[in-house]
């Protein structure tokens, strides 16, 4: 039997196919956007939940959805197929902060609903990027020698373990010194939170010298 229509899901019949609402990113810091807007997300998330716990007239291979569903959300570790799941995801690879902020949005609209939030990495795509790079230093993501001359990373092999090995042992001590500046700034903070900018800058300078 053929699947209801996507029209039929909450939240698809504000636009059509070909409809987008006019979006654009803010430009003041610290701004979001966010759409659905907060209160329809929530109605949304628990109506594709009813929705699609109840379609068992919906079959793939002859199996209804919601026995596939509910297989599917314990393969993850979702155990209470009552409890909605919100999720996200992306590439691995490091994010900026407009993609790390679904991830605070999940986590917020999972615990108002009672639900779970997951983030699903999705490691089917390529790294875009020749090295690791994190502030003041970068590693390249392999030892293969074709990487000098290799014009995106799926012209190059896998690393090696050793390499594994160094850039685990890099990234280990930068968030060793994160940890420990972070620490610092956080206790010049509490300490005298009117007149901590100085010290903050100080601080700063003194993980850019470290790294």
């Amino acid at each position: 039997m053929p699947a209801p229509s996507p029209d039929t899901l909450a939240g698809h019949d504000r636009a059509g196919p070909h409809e987008y609402a006019d979006w654009k990113a803010p430009a003041e810091d610290g701004q979001m956007l966010i759409w659905p807007e907060p209160r329809q997300l929530l109605e949304d998330t628990l109506a594709n939940q009813r929705l699609l716990t109840g379609a068992t007239h919906v079959r793939i291979q002859n199996a209804p959805l919601p026995e596939l569903r509910r297989q599917l959300r314990t393969f993850v570790g979702h155990q209470d197929d009552a409890q909605p799941i919100v999720a996200t995801g992306h590439q691995t690879e490091l994010s900026h902060p407009g993609v790390w902020v679904k991830n605070a949005l999940i986590d917020a609209a999972a615990r108002k609903l009672g639900g779970q939030a997951y983030h699903v990495a999705v490691d089917i795509d390529a790294p875009k990027h020749l090295s690791l790079r994190w502030p003041g230093r970068s590693m390249p993501i392999t030892d293969d020698p074709a990487l000098t001359s290799a014009a995106w990373s799926g012209l190059v092999d896998a690393p090696s373990p050793a390499h594994l090995d160094q850039l685990a042992a890099a990234v280990t001590e930068i968030a060793e010194i994160m940890l420990d500046v972070l620490g610092s700034a956080l206790h010049v903070v509490q300490r005298a939170p009117w007149s901590c900018t100085l010290d903050v800058q100080r601080t700063s300078c003194h993980l850019l010298r470290r790294m």
